[in-house]
């Protein structure tokens, strides 16, 4: 047992040190909107993440067959990355609420509600959705440590990874908080832009992996 925990704690760190989009997504959200705000962004992530665990538990070799389908990567690629480049135009677009005095440090959980919340979990999980990484990350965890395991065994092990991906996002909630403190409301505008050109970026070289 403790040989899966052990496991389950490398694929986790792996997982969660993975320049991606929902990085990109905690830095911008939690220097913008504050912890609160970037922890939502982060259920959706995790919400998606689960998804992505039982699909694969209950339907394994339904699922290989799809991702081996000829085609599947390029679309997959291509379907993500035009949805990252979209979220990430909208960010770059979309003007930050203007402060009233630009020099004083950003405020904390500004404008947040239960509808903004919502949306921001929602960014969360499509993002990660999208991104056609996990999914073949928790299909290769699957495959390579997971087939030959009983029901029990299969819940330690992935819920060890999850575990530490969680930790490791709070980790980055937190950094991204510590931020706010130093950043002030008239560089907002640069963490937006930055945010938003980053995902571009991604969704571009993910268009690129599936093209090439």
């Amino acid at each position: 047992m403790s040989e899966l925990i052990w496991r389950g704690l490398v694929f986790g760190v792996s997982l969660s040190f993975l320049i991606g989009p929902m990085m990109v997504v905690y830095i911008q959200i939690g220097v913008e909107r504050g912890f609160r705000a970037a922890t939502m962004a982060a259920f959706g992530s995790w919400a998606s993440d689960v998804m992505y665990i039982f699909l694969v538990y209950f339907g394994v070799s339904y699922i290989f067959s799809i991702t081996n389908a000829e085609g599947f990567r390029f679309w997959s690629s291509l379907a993500g990355g035009l949805i990252l480049v979209v979220i990430g135009l909208a960010i770059l677009l979309r003007r930050p609420v203007a402060a009233r005095n630009p020099s004083m440090p950003l405020a904390t959980n500004a404008g947040n509600s239960s509808k903004s919340y919502f949306r921001l979990w929602l960014t969360g999980f499509v993002i990660n959705t999208v991104n056609p990484f996990p999914a073949f990350f928790w299909l290769g965890v699957m495959g390579s440590a997971g087939r030959n395991l009983s029901a029990s065994e299969t819940l330690v092990l992935f819920g060890s990874i999850v575990g530490t991906v969680i930790f490791f996002d709070l980790l980055k909630v937190l950094l991204a908080k510590r931020l706010q403190l130093w950043i002030r409301t008239s560089y907002i505008a640069y963490m937006r832009n930055f945010s938003g050109a980053a995902l571009v970026i991604l969704g571009i070289v993910l268009i690129i992996r599936g093209v090439m």
